[in-house]
């Protein structure tokens, strides 16, 4: 049954049933809302935008972080964009091959690899930290973006120590 003064409407479910789904219809004239200016933060220039994306390894990972900074510099074409990935991931070879900056975290794998070789890389993940937060304080970014991978958490993590927008 349709019950249209509160919006409702009839729609399928997945076993050929019929549902009565509620949709409140709230209608606020523009002219009424009010938002304090003291709420309202310019934020960044996006001409002159700095933007870290972290991350790789993969595929996976890389080219969703190569998409967002073309649509970046596609909106902000003065926007500085630096990548920060591992030295051994796919990063290493993709990053530069598509015109971006590229600095890179001395991190490795902790799945799949032996005890010695796992508790290394877990010890390198701090040292990627702290050489994560030497990069945040070079490069001052107005925003760092993690699109996973091992080289997102100790930028990340630095990101969140140095109070930087994520």
């Amino acid at each position: 049954r349709q019950v249209e003064d509160v919006g409702m409407r009839n729609s399928e479910c997945g076993f050929g049933t019929s549902v009565v789904q509620a949709v409140p219809q709230i209608r606020i004239p523009l002219s009424e809302i009010r938002i304090p200016h003291s709420d309202i933060s310019p934020g960044p220039d996006l001409g002159r935008m700095k933007v870290i994306i972290a991350g790789g390894g993969t595929g996976g990972h890389l080219f969703p972080g190569i998409a967002v900074a073309r649509e970046i510099l596609r909106r902000a074409p003065k926007a500085e964009i630096l990548f920060v990935g591992a030295e051994q991931g796919i990063e290493a070879r993709i990053v530069p091959k598509e015109g971006f900056q590229l600095r890179t975290l001395p991190l490795g794998g902790i799945k799949g690899v032996g005890f010695r070789r796992r508790v290394r890389n877990l010890f390198g993940m701090a040292a990627g930290v702290y050489k994560a937060r030497s990069i945040l304080r070079e490069f001052k970014p107005d925003v760092v973006i993690g699109v996973g991978g091992y080289a997102s958490f100790p930028m990340i993590s630095a990101a969140i120590l140095g109070g930087y927008p994520r």
